[in-house]
């Protein structure tokens, strides 16, 4: 270890922070530290996914980032089973006191309040570090044995977490690592009497209960996985990462009271949790209390408002019970109230759509594209309902808008499509060569360039690209049928030209 107390080329450090200029500069700061290994993200989702994968030594942390904040990051961050106590320093130039608290709170060992100097930072990133490398023995090794568990060294990580156990048999931090080293290796068994062991020996260290209902879920004994869960929120019932596992599981399970239960729990923690709010509805919709799933669902789209998910699930909970104009009411008033969101009215023609009024599912396709007359998945939806109602002509000209607001083989392909079923066969065979170079629907694409061919009557042309079509293997009953019906005009023409010479 150098005089430092680390070895900065060794060190690895996550900076996360939907301003680039940030990100770099703090980055910047960080090379005059001799720190090579810098990793760096714009949001808490893509954060955690490195934490999760790679052995991260420190963390600066933006605490107010879109979709996934530093609160969330930092939440995940102290729920994982291994490195889990990585040092966080929160970054912010908008939190107030009151917020600074809760995160301290909530596990950050600091907080930088921007703007600041590169040498309040590199003072702050040099004392995390001298005090993270350099911690007691037992929890150096421990430590070791995590970075070597990511990585995927577990013979190695074995005999850290040994060394570990030597100098403290009853650690359970060490006791837990183990465990997982174990599941690792394959020894499911194993990890779990370990686990049980350390428990009933340190009932207080959840990250056991954490790691062992891990291993009940792996070995498929959901049960046991829902008792632990259980024993760790009667220990620590403010977590709200565990109450919406448990949730979850329950769900799972058909005990959708529980559900209810430990999902209102974690609302208790943060009234907007979108994870919550999607259990309680699922579960009162289970329970065919249609009008609480539909008051969750409705909470979860105005904490979400660009989220689909809640109004496709009033849909469905609604047609399970047999109730369909609970999901149109909640449909159209959400139209009423947000007329620019485009999604309500994709849904409302999708609900139409199942109902049987096809008509009704036009009409509010029309309204949607008189708010964004190019929106492409409404173009779209509405060539196809008109292509169900045999409505060639206005199918044609949908998909014909769709080519030119959103240009791709598929778009091209239904109006080619359309142009066929129209009669104009030499207009598809132009619009097919427009997505020919595309792999997409390459097989389809030859299929209708040969028919529209056929059609044409380039009978010829058209034998090739069927005999091109099964040479590559493309070909099915209909096509070798057509091969052949092919073959035989060309025959009886090549006849006909002989019998006109000769007489």
């Amino acid at each position: 270890m150098s005089e430092l107390g680390y070895k900065p080329k060794k060190v690895r450090v996550l900076v996360v922070d939907d301003h680039e200029l940030m990100r770099k500069s703090i980055a910047k700061i960080l090379r005059k530290m001799d720190i090579e290994e810098i990793y760096d993200c714009s949001n808490g989702k893509d954060a955690l996914r490195i934490l999760k994968s790679l052995p991260i030594d420190l963390v600066f942390c933006d605490l107010y980032m879109p979709k996934f904040d530093g609160f969330e990051l930092l939440k995940n961050t102290r729920d994982m089973d291994r490195n889990a106590d990585i040092p966080f320093v929160i970054v912010t130039g908008e939190a107030g006191k009151d917020d600074i608290v809760k995160v301290v709170e909530m596990g950050a060992e600091d907080y930088l309040l921007k703007p600041f100097q590169a040498d309040e930072l590199e003072k702050k990133a040099h004392n995390m570090l001298k005090k993270y490398f350099n911690p007691e023995p037992v929890l150096l090794h421990a430590r070791q044995a995590e970075k070597l568990l990511i990585g995927k060294h577990l013979d190695r990580a074995l005999i850290e977490v040994e060394k570990a156990i030597s100098i403290d048999p009853t650690s359970a931090k060490a006791r837990q690592v183990k465990a997982m080293i174990l599941s690792a290796k394959g020894e499911e068994g194993e990890a779990i009497k370990l686990l049980q062991r350390t428990i009933e020996d340190s009932p207080s260290y959840l990250k056991s209960y954490t790691t062992l209902t891990d291993a009940y879920l792996r070995v498929d004994n959901t049960a046991a996985a829902i008792d632990c869960l259980r024993s760790e929120l009667d220990i620590n019932p403010k977590n709200s990462l565990r109450q919406k596992k448990l949730a979850k599981l329950l769900l799972a399970t058909g005990e959708f009271k529980g559900c209810i239960e430990h999902s209102r729990l974690a609302l208790l923690e943060n009234s907007k949790d979108k994870s919550g709010l999607m259990l309680m509805g699922r579960a009162y919709a289970q329970l065919k209390n249609l009008e609480k799933a539909v008051y969750y669902f409705k909470r979860l789209r105005r904490v979400t408002p660009t989220n689909s998910r809640p109004l496709e699930a009033i849909v469905k909970c609604a047609l399970d019970a047999n109730k369909p104009k609970v999901a149109e009411f909640a449909l159209r008033d959400e139209k009423k109230s947000h007329p620019k969101r485009l999604d309500t009215y994709i849904i409302l023609a999708k609900f139409y759509m199942a109902t049987d009024e096809e008509a009704k599912a036009l009409e509010n396709l029309d309204m949607c594209l008189k708010v964004d007359p190019k929106f492409p998945l409404a173009l779209q939806f509405k060539g196809n309902v008109e292509l169900s109602m045999n409505k060639i002509s206005e199918a044609m000209q949908t998909f014909h808008s769709l080519t030119k607001s959103a240009p791709s083989p598929g778009a091209y392909l239904k109006y080619a499509e359309c142009l066929i079923l129209n009669g104009d066969h030499e207009n598809a065979i132009k619009v097919l060569n427009l997505c020919w170079r595309s792999q997409e629907h390459r097989s389809k694409v030859l299929e209708m360039v040969a028919y529209a061919t056929l059609k044409s009557k380039q009978y010829t042309k058209s034998f090739f690209i069927y005999q091109l079509m099964s040479k590559r293997g493309l070909g099915n009953s209909q096509v070798d049928a057509t091969l052949e019906d092919a073959r035989g005009v060309i025959t009886r023409r090549r006849k006909m030209k002989r019998s006109v010479r000769a007489s």
